[in-house]
């Protein structure tokens, strides 16, 4: 199975923008439409896409899809921080609500394996991804716990 480059990747997610055509884009990170086609062109080996524009064209588009592709590519997974609401009050909850996430993940990963298909696999890792989202919200809930200060009469 051939895997897509990283390439293909950029210029996928720059002709899919909706609401932007690929000179807006570019003119949105700084180059002119001309460049940034050549830099897109699959069939241009002379042309290269540099790094320090992946991030500008990911902000344009609204489409992290290359960030997901190379951390995939390399083994590793992307969560978006910003999105996780940490949950508010003592964090009492938070044991409770990751064991319910859990849990019907759980049933879904039993139903996946007993007999998989494409759908129950796109629904399984939507629902791996919630819950890990989840456990990374609670491990931003420890990371912002401090000790509080003792109190000295005197």
């Amino acid at each position: 199975m051939r895997h897509q480059t990283i390439a293909e990747v950029i210029e996928d997610v720059v002709r899919r923008c909706k609401g932007k055509s690929r000179e807006e884009v570019a003119d949105e990170v700084g180059t002119t439409y001309s460049s940034f086609s050549r830099m897109l062109n699959p069939n241009d080996d002379g042309a290269r896409f540099p790094a320090e524009l992946l991030i500008p064209v990911m902000k344009a588009t609204r489409n992290y899809e290359p960030l997901r592709h190379i951390a995939a590519r390399t083994g590793h997974i992307v969560i978006n921080v910003n999105k996780l609401k940490v949950p508010k009050g003592s964090g009492a909850d938070i044991p409770n609500d990751l064991q319910l996430t859990f849990a019907d993940l759980t049933k879904m990963l039993i139903e996946f394996f007993r007999k998989p298909d494409i759908e129950k696999k796109k629904e399984t890792m939507a629902a791996l991804d919630i819950h890990l989202g989840e456990a990374i919200a609670a491990r931003k809930k420890v990371e912002k716990w401090e000790q509080p200060e003792l109190e000295f009469e005197g």
